[in-house]
């Protein structure tokens, strides 16, 4: 009977769990920016994540695929935020028609790339982007140089 009873706890325990963490990721809204290089030493990639109020900082040396981003857990003072919540809030929309995760040729010249992340609504969309502004739409050169200026103001 006790061992009926402790499965039973557990089932549930591990349900509850599963529900609650699979409603936080369908409903968690993001957006992550910042620029990396792929060949360089120790430091190779500066990338943030604006979650609700807050701004993190990446937990990464290098940027080799989105599945392995990491973010620290304590978040950056909230002057860091409000400086960045302008990329939000002037997110291109043409910039969620383009079906390429690739945008020119980023970092194929050892020029580096500007990585851009996006959830919202349940949907996730990311791109690589050239930094070479020639090699991309005006909305998006726009969109990136405000994306460095925000960097460069975080040195």
């Amino acid at each position: 009977m006790r061992k009926l009873l402790f499965l039973l706890i557990l089932i549930t325990a591990l349900a509850a769990c599963n529900s609650t963490k699979t409603d936080v990721t369908i409903n968690e809204q993001y957006l992550v920016f910042g620029k990396y290089y792929g060949h360089c030493r120790d430091e190779c990639a500066t990338l943030f994540k604006m979650e609700g109020t807050q701004l993190f900082a990446d937990d990464l040396a290098r940027f080799t695929d989105w599945d392995s981003l990491k973010f620290k857990s304590s978040a950056l003072p909230n002057e860091r935020y409000e400086s960045a919540k302008a990329l939000l809030d002037a997110f291109p929309q043409e910039l969620l028609n383009v079906t390429e995760e690739t945008i020119g040729c980023p970092d194929c010249a050892d020029q580096g790339g500007f990585a851009i992340e996006i959830r919202k609504d349940g949907v996730l969309r990311h791109w690589r982007v050239d930094t070479n502004r020639s090699d991309l739409p005006d909305y998006l050169k726009t969109y990136v140089d405000k994306i460095d200026a925000t960097l460069q103001r975080f040195e």
